[in-house]
């Protein structure tokens, strides 16, 4: 017998529109991207039970089944754009047309509407439901509410590791990390186009080298896992000179750091040996920083009465901000130099 959902059953419903949610926020219908099967049966994605086959027989596409645990290698799906429209309209005609997968939550309603919003605070970043929606989205429901000025520090990681390490003595010039923040835009293109692959995943990998990560063949690297594996594009990546060039200079920038982390050691047959600053390690270091920035920035938004919807290095705000005042505010009681981009929506 063909399993059939009881949609009537409200049970039923949350469990489609969790999966629903899920797909539409980790997968593309064009672009096939790695997920691993834990994560797609947790609880609140899918689940284990027969309507979360039928949900993943709706709403997924494997591309790739091949799977090696050894390797760490996991299957990569598609979204299944047909099968999502019919949950959507079924659930949309079940419900009488109030019902969508596209509906806000009342509290990020009520939220944006009053402009206080409650945030999780977690290893120094702050979290809200609405960071997760899609981009342009989100944009769409921060301008409802008047939120129409976007800002985001530019260059965040690379700016603020650089000069953290200047601020405890780093008197090396960073030609790299320099000409990195000035000219971004134009390396991200040139390495884009030499390697063949998109602007955005040069960003990803370069912001990842500042917090540890390494181009190499290692299966669970960052590296690795945005390039798909593709052993040709990590040769390049490995013997750009920029990019090595860029890499000896993060290395002094951290040695510079590390005095100032919590040292690991471990016991051998000659002694005591300091093992090597974690990627974990510098992550939350980085973090620490990006929100010593972002509380400055809080704080002159609160005290110039502009309310505001915060992001970890950016945030959307109802009125235009005096970047020439932030920037000052933000030297003045951090000590750090930062350059602001502002989008408006």
């Amino acid at each position: 017998m063909t399993y059939e959902p009881n949609w009537s059953d409200p049970r039923v419903l949350l469990r489609t529109q969790q999966a629903m949610c899920f797909v539409k926020k980790y997968l593309s219908a064009t672009t096939p991207k790695w997920l691993s099967t834990r994560w797609i049966n947790h609880k609140e994605n899918f689940g284990s039970h027969e309507l979360s086959r039928f949900l993943r027989d709706k709403l997924l596409i494997c591309t790739d089944d091949r799977y090696n645990k050894f390797t760490g290698k996991t299957k990569h799906y598609l979204l299944n754009q047909t099968g999502f429209d019919e949950l959507n309209e079924l659930l949309c005609n079940t419900h009488n047309n109030t019902y969508s997968v596209a509906q806000v939550p009342k509290r990020i309603q009520d939220e944006l509407a009053t402009g206080e919003f409650t945030y999780n605070d977690s290893s120094s970043r702050l979290y809200h439901p609405l960071q997760n929606f899609k981009r342009t989205d989100k944009r769409t429901l921060l301008a409802a509410d008047g939120y129409i000025y976007n800002y985001d520090i530019q260059c965040c990681a690379p700016t603020l590791i650089m000069q953290y390490a200047q601020q405890l003595g780093m008197d090396l010039y960073p030609f790299a990390i320099k000409k990195y923040i000035t000219d971004r835009k134009q390396i991200r293109y040139e390495i884009a186009q030499a390697a063949e692959l998109t602007e955005q995943q040069v960003k990803r990998i370069i912001n990842g080298l500042f917090q540890g990560a390494h181009v190499s063949n290692y299966t669970q690297s960052l590296v690795y896992k945005e390039l798909d594996g593709d052993t040709a594009k990590i040769a390049y990546l490995k013997q750009n000179e920029f990019i090595r060039q860029l890499q000896e200079e993060i290395k002094t920038c951290w040695a510079y750091i590390r005095p100032q982390l919590s040292k690991r050691t471990t016991e051998t047959k000659t002694g005591t040996r300091l093992l090597p600053i974690t990627g974990k390690q510098k992550t939350a270091l980085y973090r620490d920083l990006e929100r010593v920035v972002l509380d400055s920035v809080r704080l002159y938004l609160n005290q110039t009465d502009n309310q505001f919807f915060a992001e970890h290095d950016g945030w959307s705000s109802k009125q235009a901000v005096d970047i020439t005042a932030l920037v000052q505010h933000i030297r003045t009681q951090t000590g750090y130099q930062i350059e602001i981009e502002q989008e408006s929506l």
